[in-house]
């Protein structure tokens, strides 16, 4: 699954997510189901892409974050003025921490199920949480930077968890594992 995501993301056409928040939107959809559908086409894989959404989501999110984070690749694809748009790679980690702050809010977010059941509509509501709970507790902060925070909070050694466990998931390994072809470019 890793190899099949890693040629997928290793071929995508960052500059087509530059763009008003719509067309950010519609892309980011569109890849998603592609993704999806190229995971259900493996041999072990025998359900439909509706049962990858999520895992080809968190994979598309993992990536766009590690080229906004980079300083050559944001640059270069002027990713700057998507960041608003970005959205918080989710998991059950991520979701936890959000659930927590909703909670403490008063807002009843959905249960979230293992990443690869997961659909648009609860990604939806727990995404919208995210933008508005950053906006409002860190003013210039984007929903796209709780994920370090949430793990930092919530990660299996608990508030001093080491960063490297986070970035020790497949997902992570397969999203920057697709920077490398992007990166020759500038060498």
């Amino acid at each position: 699954m890793i190899e099949t995501a890693r040629a997928f993301l290793a071929k995508l056409k960052i500059s087509r997510f530059v763009a008003d928040r719509d067309t950010f939107t519609q892309e980011l959809d569109r890849q998603t189901k592609k993704l999806a559908r190229a995971i259900c086409k493996l041999p072990r894989v025998l359900t439909d892409g509706a049962k990858h959404w999520g895992t080809a989501r968190k994979a598309l999110n993992l990536f766009l974050s590690e080229v906004y984070y980079h300083r050559i690749l944001c640059a270069h694809y002027g990713f700057a003025k998507v960041k608003e748009y970005l959205e918080v790679p989710l998991d059950s980690q991520v979701a936890h921490y959000l659930k927590e702050k909703a909670k403490k809010r008063s807002i009843d977010l959905p249960g979230f199920p293992r990443i690869k059941h997961l659909l648009q509509k609860t990604s939806d509501k727990y995404q919208e949480f995210a933008a508005n709970y950053a906006q409002s507790r860190r003013g210039s902060w984007l929903r796209i930077h709780l994920d370090l925070e949430a793990w930092r909070a919530t990660g299996p050694r608990g508030p001093q968890l080491n960063v490297q466990i986070r970035f020790g998931s497949s997902c992570d390994y397969l999203a920057v594992g697709c920077l490398q072809p992007k990166l020759q470019n500038f060498h």
